[in-house]
């Protein structure tokens, strides 16, 4: 079924594109909003598979397909009137078969998970623990940027492997990322992505800090956003200040799954809350629900 989100200033518009979505089989209405702000409140608890819009979207605002009307949208017919019946004779199977063509590209572009990122800081170590432990022992790669000092991470990425289903080590730079395995940047070390030859490398460096860090969540989603795009989940744990939110921004204008801490399972929620603030986060879960909705999207 491909979820749908309307968006339209028109109560009239919204009702009658809402009950032409429901009258689909292969299509569920989720819910229709009058103004982006209303569509950014909704995107936080559940992602649509396509966005119906008669108003203008900046690009990149959404990471999901928006099929517009209008002389400059995606199907280009006239904005619905109050003759919505007349509208729809003309212009309703188009606007649906957009609906579908759209869908199925963003199908295509998720197909496979390659890569998880994590990002955490105060309150981090037990939050990744609980969710290392809850993913089972075959994951995708896993690439953690916690905030802790140099000789603090490889205890922790110790702990980590002694109580975790997957293979937990502290990064090294050059080192391939494989399948069940956690790399934990060292501490005073940012860690990113690379690919050379269609695989996923571990790079590490002691450039200048970003917000104050290094290692920094936003230099680790920033190298996944550009290199491994939709093909990526990225999540933001606990943590205080802002460092993690405009990467994780990025991770979602490139088709990436993002998932953010909930306030109440947080021991600070100044990071993910940060990057609820700037619309980087398609779902935002307790941290016990965080694991069960990375295993439904690998799969």
């Amino acid at each position: 079924m491909i979820s749908v989100l309307i968006i339209d200033t028109s109560a009239v518009v919204r009702r009658e594109l809402g009950a032409l979505v429901s009258r689909q089989t292969d299509m569920r209405f989720l819910a229709s909003v009058s103004s982006l702000e209303s569509a950014v409140q909704r995107l936080r608890r559940e992602q649509p598979d396509v966005i119906i819009s008669g108003v203008r979207i900046r690009a990149g605002t959404f990471s999901c397909p928006i099929v517009s009307f209008g002389a400059s949208g995606t199907v280009r017919v006239s904005r619905p009137d109050c003759n919505m019946v007349d509208w729809m004779e003309r212009h309703g199977r188009r606007l649906m078969h957009a609906v579908r063509t759209s869908s199925v590209g963003r199908a295509t572009r998720k197909r496979t998970v390659r890569l998880l990122a994590i990002g955490s800081s105060t309150g981090g170590p037990p939050a990744v623990e609980l969710l290392l432990r809850g993913l089972g022992p075959a994951p995708p790669g896993i690439l953690i940027a916690q905030h802790m000092a140099a000789g603090y991470t490889a205890s922790f990425a110790d702990r980590l492997n002694e109580v975790c289903p997957q293979q937990v080590s502290e990064a090294r730079s050059g080192q391939p990322i494989e399948p069940g395995q956690v790399l934990v940047a060292p501490g005073d070390q940012h860690l990113c992505v690379v690919q050379r030859a269609g695989r996923l490398y571990a790079m590490t460096n002691a450039r200048e800090t970003v917000n104050g860090h290094r290692p920094s969540v936003d230099v680790l989603f920033r190298s996944v956003a550009s290199v491994v795009g939709a093909a990526a989940v990225g999540v933001l744990l606990t943590g205080m200040g802002r460092d993690g939110a405009q990467g994780l921004l990025e991770m979602r204008r490139s088709g990436a799954m993002t998932i953010a801490q909930d306030e109440a399972s947080s021991v600070v929620f100044g990071m993910p809350g940060a990057a609820v603030e700037l619309g980087a986060v398609a779902h935002v879960l307790p941290l016990t629900r965080i694991a069960a909705r990375l295993r439904s999207r690998a799969a």
